[in-house]
């Protein structure tokens, strides 16, 4: 078992190689997202004015065979691992979110009020099973927990030392209504493939599926994915796009750079596709397959929003934007990078363009600054969605807005057991409970610090704390510093009210 295990893994680093090697002659389609040869970005420079030490950003070379007659995936992952905590170790961890929607699962990752949306055909499970591992080649013990795969290092890795990690895994995907799930039409993966568990100096931070929010932390990462389906099959994906036909086959060539995610949606041809290109541009495509009336609005609603914030907050990085009706728990959608799945029924709602505007600030304040959205939701829900009522509505309708949502939370705020933004996603036995806090609170504390420093100095404190914490992850103290620092004086009273008490303070 171990020979045929080396075999594979010596066969794909051969493709690895091979795909590497033609990465420059890759040619991207309309759905091509690529960062910017300038991207406007700096790193940012250390209290003494040096420029800060080059940080490591692992490399995914991923293969996929998607058959959707039987949803079953066969893949092959092959990852570049580097020890970047102050710890020694001898267990490197994969976060592999899927796992979860086994059968009997350690905690189920969606509200039971949920669950006959999610499973409109019972209880038809998924499956994500890992056949192997390999550390520099070498065959590797195990194991899978719940969503939390660990490959067991044959000699312990001190901090500064690097692995590559192979994977070979195969996995069902049923028709579920989720992140990751599908339909008649198509098999959609987000928050799917195994990713490297986030380090501090402590070691790996390790988190369950929790039902509320978005409960997912990751690093910046590079990834090369090749896709084998059959030949009436599109792809939308995280990346630049090559398509390749084969005899029976069609070949999907995605390279991602700088994203925290890779999501991929795999579309049969009862999808449509609509077209447009920002003021930047970055290339917006909205592939549909239910009757809508409003796609023409759901594209402008991208395109505009993606203006508005390129002006104001500094330059999208990337080269596209892709909007996916897929089939989630709830009307809702869900932001990944560069993508945006949408609900079908969200997508018929009246208020679904305005909604757009969250899902592409989150493009800026969820995967280029990064943050621990287990435990510090509010930092980008808060924030893109304070800054999401920019796009529509003028600066009196802003106040008018936030007084009306500050009273209305007021009186919901006593029927919330955890009201405070510092809960993290353990706490919440309700979705609106969380969004009501970390979105709507957290959106009121954004609203009420702008009003605090004035206009002007807020976006100023924006587009600088995009300009010093892209691609890295940012917490809450070294938001409240940066915001002081601009300010020019203390405004730890102002945060604590809001994140720590119960009670909501006035709107200033």
């Amino acid at each position: 078992m171990k020979r045929i295990l080396v075999i594979i893994i010596c066969g794909f680093l051969i493709f690895a190689l091979a795909a590497c090697s033609r990465g420059n002659q890759i040619n991207p389609d309309s759905n091509a997202l690529d960062i910017v040869e300038n991207p406007p970005i700096q790193p940012p420079e250390d209290e003494n004015g040096a420029a800060a030490p080059v940080r490591h950003i692992s490399g995914n070379i991923i293969n996929l065979d998607i058959c959707m007659d039987t949803r079953r995936i066969s893949g092959v992952s092959h990852v570049d691992f580097f020890n970047t905590s102050a710890q020694n170790l001898d267990v490197v961890y994969f976060h592999v979110p899927f796992a979860a929607f086994a059968e009997n699962p350690a905690a189920p990752p969606y509200f039971r009020n949920f669950h006959n949306h999610i499973f409109p055909d019972g209880h038809i499970y998924g499956e994500f099973k890992i056949i192997s591992a390999a550390v520099n080649m070498i065959p590797a013990d195990f194991s899978l927990s719940d969503i939390w795969l660990s490959i067991h290092l044959d000699e312990t890795l001190p901090p500064g030392g690097a692995v590559d990690i192979a994977l070979v895994f195969e996995a069902f995907v049923p028709q579920i209504n989720h992140r990751s799930g599908g339909n008649a039409y198509a098999m959609w993966l987000g928050n799917f493939l195994p990713t490297l568990a986030v380090l501090d100096e402590n070691g790996p931070i390790l988190n369950r599926y929790y039902p509320a929010g978005f409960p997912f932390f990751t690093n910046i990462s590079n990834y090369l994915v090749e896709i084998t389906t059959a030949p009436d099959m599109q792809i939308s994906a995280t990346g630049i796009v090559d398509v390749r036909e084969r005899e029976n086959s069609r070949l999907t060539t995605v390279n991602a750079r700088l994203a925290r995610d890779f999501a991929l949606v795999i579309m049969g041809p009862e999808y449509r596709h609509i077209q447009g290109v920002s003021q930047s541009g970055v290339i917006v495509n909205l592939h549909y397959f239910s009757y809508l009336e409003n796609v023409d609005n759901l594209l402008y609603a991208a395109i505009r929003s993606l203006d508005h914030f390129s002006a104001q907050i500094g330059s999208y990085p990337y080269r596209s934007l892709d909007l996916v009706e897929v089939g989630l728990f709830a009307p809702i959608s869900n932001p990944l990078p560069g993508m945006i799945f949408m609900d079908s029924r969200h997508m018929a709602m009246p208020s679904a363009p305005r909604a757009i505007s969250r899902d592409v600030a989150m493009q800026w304040f969820s995967n280029v600054v990064g943050s621990n959205s287990i435990d510090e939701p509010w930092l980008a829900a808060g924030l893109a969605t304070y800054l999401a009522l920019g796009v529509w509505l003028e600066p009196h309708e802003i106040n008018e807005y936030a007084h009306a949502a500050h009273a209305a939370l007021a009186l919901r705020l006593p029927n919330i057991n955890y009201p405070q933004l510092s809960r993290n996603l353990g706490h919440y036995e309700h979705w609106l409970d969380y969004y009501h806090i970390h979105h709507v609170r957290g959106m009121l504390m954004f609203y009420s610090l702008s009003q605090k420093m004035g206009i002007s100095l807020f976006d100023n404190f924006v587009q600088t704390y995009y300009e010093a914490f892209a691609f890295q992850i940012a917490t809450a103290a070294q938001l409240i510093q940066l915001a002081e620092g601009l300010y020019g004086s203390c405004l730890q009273d102002f945060f604590d009210g809001w994140i720590y008490q119960s009670a909501m303070p006035a709107l200033i």
